[in-house]
């Protein structure tokens, strides 16, 4: 909603100085409707394109794109609505090359007006509407109308008249909508309200009612100036249709809608005085004089050749850089399902941190390797019966139940250098020398109990949830 009455503001007080123009150098209203299309969809390019992590070649290839489209738009509703919008014909007749060069400047004056309605759609949707930000908005937005209503104060004064009776309506929605957004700005938050107690059927009705008439009452005076400019379409359509009729219909309906529309003619230009023609000639006698006078000239343009293709390069070597980087992602790219699937495998293990986190290390490297601990047997009657499967690693093994008992019915630690050992024990025992042996064994102990090579799957599971300072666990008995 925020957004929306901030949309509503920049339409307003744009629209108003874009119709005095257009109503002094065309005579006719402004493209109002193509103009705020124009800046909604400057804000939602913007928004669509921003915090992505694309490349600034395209984001400004997207903003130049919808630039083109806007300025288009506007430029047709301007000069040739009733032609399709899709033909390039209204293109080459707006683009002639016999136009006289007061039509130039105008059309240039109405290009800038579009870029100026995308401009400040761009502008909106990066900015945060914030309480602080609306405020100066708002501030900006009344001293533009404040400008707006001092030029046409002043052109009246000087005798001037222009046909513009839509532009000071535009204060009303701005007024408006800049005080709702303030509003909605300034209490917005994370405070829970509540109504006084006994008064919640009439607050939520008087809440209700003005909600309401805030909304109409912003619609109906965003949309007042259109009408008003659809009024003065009409009119000049029915005084054209009606002139065959009567005369003094077209005199009635001139004075009920368009009263006081006289022009003045334009001032004779004022003749000032002409400038002195002022012409010396500095220089030094003599043949020497001239060729010391070329070469400071060459070495002057030298200098300047120099210093402006370095100022080039460099300004061309920052656009490509820039023009090639990516803009700022604000939101999180989504992980690929493939990532997610091999993450336990990629991600390194938590930092052993005690003699029991290494021993239950051990506890699922023998589970791995086909030899889990029995429901009943203790720390050091596994320690002997895996040394005895894999005597090279007998020293590694004992090291590290020793290191468990000490820590677990003693309650002493191993220190620093302990846990430096323990670590040496275990990547002793994680050794890809050592695969072919704990194969060997996992597939004589599938053999030895009596089932299939691959280990039933709560086997697995059970053995993980043992506790190793108890010694307990839940048995799985193999028949």
């Amino acid at each position: 909603m925020i957004v929306l009455l901030a949309i509503c503001m920049e339409v307003s007080w744009l629209s108003a100085w874009a119709t005095l123009g257009a109503a002094a150098m065309l005579g006719r209203p402004f493209a109002l409707a193509e103009a705020a299309i124009a800046l909604v969809g400057a804000v939602l390019v913007t928004r669509l394109s921003s915090g992505r992590g694309w490349l600034v070649l395209g984001v400004l290839a997207l903003q130049a794109a919808g630039l083109l489209g806007a300025a288009a738009l506007v430029l047709h509703a301007l000069y040739f609505p009733a032609q399709p919008l899709m033909a390039t014909g209204w293109l080459r007749d707006l683009f002639r090359a016999d136009q006289p060069a007061q039509q130039w400047a105008i059309l240039v004056v109405n290009v800038l007006w579009a870029l100026g309605f995308w401009l400040s759609g761009v502008l909106l949707a990066r900015r945060g509407q914030t309480y602080e930000r609306l405020c100066a908005r708002f501030d900006l937005g009344l001293a533009a109308f404040f400008a707006l209503f001092l030029v046409r104060l002043v052109v009246a004064a000087n005798g001037g008249a222009v046909n513009d009776p839509v532009s000071h309506l535009f204060m009303f929605p701005f007024v408006v909508a800049g005080l709702v957004a303030i509003g909605l700005a300034r209490t917005a938050g994370d405070r829970r309200t509540a109504f006084l107690s006994g008064h919640r059927g009439a607050g939520i009705f008087l809440t209700f009612a003005a909600a309401a008439l805030l909304f109409a009452a912003t619609l109906t005076l965003v949309a007042l100036p259109y009408l008003r400019a659809a009024s003065q379409i009409g009119l000049t359509g029915l005084k054209a249709a009606g002139h065959a009729v009567s005369p003094l219909f077209i005199w009635i309906l001139r004075h009920l809608f368009a009263p006081q529309t006289l022009r003045t003619d334009a001032g004779g230009a004022r003749s000032g005085g002409g400038t002195p023609d002022v012409r010396g000639v500095i220089g030094w006698d003599g043949w020497w004089g001239e060729l010391i006078e070329k070469l400071l000239g060459w070495a002057l343009v030298g200098v300047v050749v120099l210093a402006g293709a370095a100022v080039i390069g460099v300004a061309l070597f920052c656009l490509c850089r820039y023009l090639l980087s990516r803009t700022g992602r604000s939101r999180p790219e989504p992980r690929r399902r493939w990532l997610l699937r091999l993450r336990p495998w990629t991600s390194r293990r938590a930092a052993a941190r005690s003699a029991t986190d290494f021993y239950v290390r051990l506890l699922g490297w023998a589970r791995r390797t086909g030899l889990p601990r029995a429901a009943a047997e203790t720390a050091s009657e596994l320690g002997t019966r895996l040394q005895g499967r894999f005597p090279p690693l007998a020293a590694a093994i004992a090291g590290i139940v020793r290191a468990y008992n000490e820590e677990a019915y003693r309650e002493v630690g191993p220190g620093p250098a302990g846990l430096a050992e323990l670590g040496a024990a275990w990547r002793e025992l994680r050794r890809v020398a050592h695969w072919p042996a704990r194969l060997h064994a996992w597939w004589t102990a599938s053999e030895e109990a009596g089932r299939s090579p691959l280990p039933a799957p709560h086997a697995w599971g059970t053995a993980s949830r043992r506790n190793p300072l108890t010694h307990s666990s839940v048995g799985v008995k193999v028949t």
